[in-house]
């Protein structure tokens, strides 16, 4: 198997818009290709909320900020180039991110937006999985 990651969804708590964030172009991997919420690998010996929560340290999300609880799910995806477990997280909080280095653009976006990148195909291969996911179980329920 790939490797191990967590995901974690932002929802802004007052209008469920998503945290949505663009590659940068020069990207070798997926460029200008868009991302919900942030992601991180999973070190040695730390487990899935931890890395979780540790990646919302590091994008700026305080420990005042939202914690996390039960994953919303856990899938492994492989599309032939590409394998690996993720576990996906949600969260809400109401302030933009700083998702990194890697990334020409962040916002926030509906999910009509989010619906129209998804069937043009400009979501990361893997974000599209998680976006339909929980679009279809979870948004506008929890």
């Amino acid at each position: 198997m790939g490797n191990l990651r967590v995901v974690v969804i932002i929802e802004h708590p007052t209008d469920k818009r998503l945290h949505v964030s663009q590659r940068a172009i020069d990207k070798k991997r997926y460029p200008g290709i868009f991302n919900l919420g942030v992601e991180s690998a999973i070190d040695s010996g730390e487990a899935y909320i931890e890395a979780g929560q540790r990646r919302l340290r590091e994008v700026g999300i305080t420990p005042q900020g939202p914690t996390l609880s039960n994953p919303l799910f856990e899938f492994v995806f492989n599309n032939g180039k590409y394998s690996g477990r993720q576990v996906v997280y949600h969260a809400k909080h109401q302030y933009l991110i700083n998702p990194g280095k890697e990334f020409q653009w962040k916002g926030w976006m509906t999910k009509e937006e989010i619906d129209d990148l998804f069937t043009k195909n400009r979501l990361c291969p893997d974000t599209s999985v998680i976006y339909e996911r929980f679009r279809e179980e979870f948004y506008g329920k929890i």
